[in-house]
Parts: C-alpha cells; sequence; structure tokens
C-alpha cells in the first residue's frame, strides 16, 4: 500500500509539472507525450514536440532599426444619404496656374469663377458648364498651385480625366499610386444650423454658394494630401537608407560611397525644408489672419485630419534619417583619413629604407646590385 500510495503522488506531482509546462510554452496539438518507468517503477514524463525548435528571443526576419510600423492604409467612406462626396488629391509638386486657366477655357467645359483677390496667385476655382446628371447640384473644383485639386460633387470617372488633364500644367508629376493612395475623401451635408461646421467628418454648408467656406475646408484636405505625399517620399528615403543599419548591426561593415551619403543627406534637406519653409504645415495662412471664423473650421479639419500631428512625427523621423547619415559620413570621412594615414606611413617607410641605403653606400661604398656602372 505504501509503494501504491508513493506511485500515486509522484505521478500526481509529474502531472502537475507537465500541465504548467505545458501552460507556459503553449505547444502545437501535434505534441506526443511518452510515458517511461524506471527501475524504481517511478512514471517520467517526457515531451516531445513535432513543432521547429523553440524561437524564444529569436527572430525569422531581423528587425528594421528605421522603420518596425508600417503605415496604415486610409479609410475612404463615400458619401451617404442626403451627402455629397469632397476628395482631394495631390498630383504634382506644383501646378502651373496660368496655362492650366488656358487650357481649361480651350476645354470649354468649366467656368472660372473670381475667388479673393488674395487668393488669385495660389488658387483657381471652376465650375461645370453643362449639368448632365440632372441632380441639380453643381461640380466644383479647387485647383491649388502647390499642386492639389479638390473636388466638390465631381463624380470618380470625371475626376480621373480631371487628373490625366492636369498632367500637362504639372511641375515634377507624383506617380498614379501615390496620387491615389495617399488622396483624402470626406462628405459634406446642407446644414441644419446657420453656420458651417465639422461635425463627426462630416462638412455641414450653411450656403451652398458660399465659396469661401468651401475653399477654407479645401485648403485644409489639400495640405492633408500634400503632406501625404511627403509622407510617401519619405518611407522611399527610408527604405533606400534602411540597409545602412541592417549592415552596422549585422556587421559593421557599411557599403555606400560618400557620393551617394551625400546624396541621400540632400534628399533629406530639401524633403525637410519643403514641409518646414515652403509650406503652411507649421503655421496658419495669412488668409485667415481677419477671418476668425473661417480660420477655426480650417483648424477644425486639419485637426481631423492629424495634420500637425503628423507634420511632427516626419520632422522626428527626418531628424533621426539625418542623423544615421551625418554619422555614416563620419564614419566613411575617418576611414578615409585612416586610409590616407596608411598610404603616409608606406610612403614615408620607403624613404627610410632608401635612406639607409644611400647612407651605407656613403660608408661602405655603393652596391654592386645597384651601381649600373659595375654591371657587365
Amino acid at each position: 500500500c505504501l509503494i501504491h500510495f508513493y506511485k500515486r503522488s509522484i505521478m500526481s506531482i509529474h502531472l502537475a509539472k507537465f500541465k504548467s509546462a505545458r501552460f507556459l510554452f503553449q505547444p502545437n496539438f501535434n505534441q506526443k507525450v511518452k510515458i517511461t518507468q524506471s527501475k524504481l517503477f517511478t512514471p517520467i514524463f517526457s515531451v516531445s514536440y513535432s513543432s521547429a525548435p523553440s524561437q524564444l528571443g529569436k527572430f525569422t526576419k531581423p528587425v528594421s532599426a528605421l522603420r518596425f510600423k508600417t503605415r496604415p492604409t486610409k479609410r475612404k467612406l463615400g458619401p451617404g444619404q442626403d451627402e455629397w462626396s469632397v476628395v482631394g488629391y495631390s498630383s504634382a509638386e506644383s501646378l502651373d496656374l496660368l496655362g492650366l486657366q488656358d487650357g481649361l477655357q480651350r476645354q470649354s467645359l468649366y467656368s472660372q469663377v473670381p475667388l479673393s483677390e488674395d487668393l488669385e496667385p495660389s488658387c483657381v476655382f471652376v465650375t461645370n458648364k453643362y449639368n448632365l446628371d440632372g441632380d441639380g447640384k453643381t461640380k466644383e473644383i479647387f485647383f491649388f498651385k502647390v499642386g492639389c485639386v479638390v473636388f466638390w460633387n465631381v463624380p470618380e470617372l470625371e475626376r480621373n480625366s480631371v487628373l490625366k488633364f492636369l498632367r500637362t500644367f504639372s511641375d515634377d508629376s507624383y506617380e498614379e499610386d501615390v496620387i491615389f493612395e495617399e488622396s483624402e475623401m470626406m462628405s459634406y451635408q446642407m446644414s441644419k444650423t446657420a453656420n458651417p461646421h465639422l461635425d463627426k467628418g462630416i462638412i455641414n454648408i450653411a450656403d451652398d454658394t458660399d465659396v469661401l467656406v468651401k475653399y477654407t475646408f479645401s485648403n485644409a484636405i489639400a495640405s492633408s494630401v500634400k503632406l501625404g505625399s511627403w509622407e510617401a517620399s519619405l518611407e522611399t528615403i527610408i527604405d533606400s537608407i534602411e540597409f545602412i543599419s541592417e549592415d552596422l548591426k549585422r556587421n559593421a561593415n557599411v557599403k555606400i560611397k560618400m557620393n551617394e551619403v551625400l546624396q541621400k543627406t540632400g534628399e533629406i534637406l530639401a524633403l525637410r525644408h519643403l514641409i518646414n519653409l515652403s509650406s503652411d504645415l507649421l503655421d496658419t495662412p495669412d488668409f485667415y489672419w481677419d477671418r476668425e471664423d473661417m480660420e477655426n473650421l480650417f483648424l477644425a479639419t486639419c485637426s481631423h485630419l492629424a495634420v500637425t500631428k503628423r507634420t511632427k512625427v516626419v520632422n522626428e523621423k527626418l531628424s533621426h534619417c539625418l542623423e544615421v547619415m551625418e554619422m555614416i559620413n563620419g564614419h566613411l570621412s575617418h576611414e578615409h583619413g585612416a586610409h590616407l594615414e596608411k598610404i603616409i606611413i608606406v610612403l614615408i617607410g620607403i624613404e627610410i629604407v632608401f635612406e639607409v641605403l644611400h647612407f651605407i653606400e656613403r660608408k661602405f661604398g655603393a652596391f654592386e646590385i645597384l651601381d649600373p656602372k659595375a654591371a657587365p
């Protein structure tokens, strides 16, 4: 009885250990449990797994040192009932507004509507001449000099046609994938109150003929899509220098030339200049200086599209990329200096050898092997 009680006690202890080990390591369902007995008939549990060995503390793929989390895709929700679409695109770095106006006049599909005098150099506003849909809603388009275009109540097929038409008047056009991926889609409806406002991501217009209010919302959307195109450019730069940190992490050997480092540094500084100096992402445009109501609409829309937060994140990424390139530049400069020092040391050693030979020649006479006159 004592032996039987001892066997059952030992078996229960090992069974508890086995369950705890199974809970901690969470093996696959293909595991096999083998029960063996020793000479003292003590059950011993050994667990064998059919899966691969444990990968704790190991990564099957190296973790990127510059970008661990990819950018999320934007959700573009269409307009609901009694709502109309507002879609913004960033098609190029800049648009030739004068040439665009001439092209629109020759095309004779849209009529240009004058805006405020201080907006004429930076924006062109047009409406459709012909209403073939029969819904009575006017199609409106805002063209911005910074390369952005915002459509109000324009169907997708017509939007694509206008984007193709813009390529003739674009400077440094973006790829189509970037244009459509970084677009912004919102909805607008007629407001139930007397004031225009932004409610839960939906634009509310009090007066459908108030062009400046629509310009304010369009300006905020244009800022967001322009920032999105610059974010895509930053991702391209990060992909191009990602191998540097990976090489440093693996073997501390960077395979990059000095001119490539200078080129990437120039790309980073140029993008930083565009975001911080050539745009209004860090400040409110001067147009809203004496228009407080429109400024509130502009800031509310920018806040909804997270323009300020995204700008801060982009600047931090640019600073990190610039630090990496400065470090590599210093490393390559140090290696180049060390290589020159080795060459100088070799030259000094050769000069010492010749000086020793000349000293021996003056002291003991010329070497026959070095004297051309002594040759037969």
